[in-house]
């Protein structure tokens, strides 16, 4: 199985290896939100600020039809990021 030592039949099944596995990736989690924010708070490319746009609003539960500006999603982000600046200095 990726990312392991040993196939499926010879132990990579196993609950204890697919939790191990579970929680490498929930490690990953903070720091790929940390950066998407970044990006979307920094790029000037239209088209990637969309993409990172969308990923996080349809990952969040919000509807096409939700309309919010760039401006405003850029602040919002720029707010966000500097609480959580503040609150990692702390």
């Amino acid at each position: 199985m990726q990312g392991q030592n040993v196939c499926r039949v010879h132990g990579g099944a196993a609950p204890q290896n697919k939790d191990k596995a579970r929680l490498r990736l929930f490690d990953l989690v903070d720091p790929s939100l940390t950066r998407l924010a970044r990006l979307i708070a920094t790029t000037n490319d239209e088209q990637v600020l969309l993409k990172a746009v969308n990923s996080v609003l349809d990952r969040t539960g919000y509807q096409r039809g939700y309309q919010i500006t760039i401006e405003d999603a850029r602040a919002m982000l720029a707010e966000r990021l500097t609480q959580a600046q503040e609150t990692d200095e702390q």
